[in-house]
């Protein structure tokens, strides 16, 4: 959907106060997140300079995410965004080097998530 303010107010559901990962994004840039309060995460963004130039918005929503969910594949998403190069990210906090824990049912998450982008866990 269009990253404007018009879309955020229109946004209902139970993901708007739900664990979900989510891209902003251009024909050149993207930043990659995760929130809890994604209405209230893209009015902060609306008001950052550097993502005011991303024009859409996209959400990954699961009625079996938690935080530590969101924060993995946030980060794995970053890492394939990186090993790609056709985007410039524009948030680069989660690298290679990131140890993730062991949370509850973050082998349905790895085999599920990484299976999206054609790779067996």
């Amino acid at each position: 959907m269009p990253f404007d303010r018009s879309s955020i107010d229109r946004m209902n559901g139970y993901y708007t106060d739900y664990p979900v990962v989510y891209f902003l994004n251009n024909d050149t840039t993207v930043y990659i997140g995760e929130t809890v309060a994604v209405r209230n995460r893209m009015r902060d963004h609306l008001n950052n300079s550097e993502r005011k130039a991303l024009k859409k918005m996209s959400l990954i929503i699961h009625e079996k995410f938690n935080r530590s969910a969101t924060y993995n594949i946030e980060t794995k998403l970053i890492n394939y965004f990186l090993a790609d190069e056709r985007y410039k990210l524009q948030n680069k906090s989660q690298t290679v080097n990131s140890v993730m824990h062991n949370y509850y049912e973050k082998k349905y998450f790895m085999r599920n998530c990484l299976k999206i982008y054609g790779t067996s866990y």
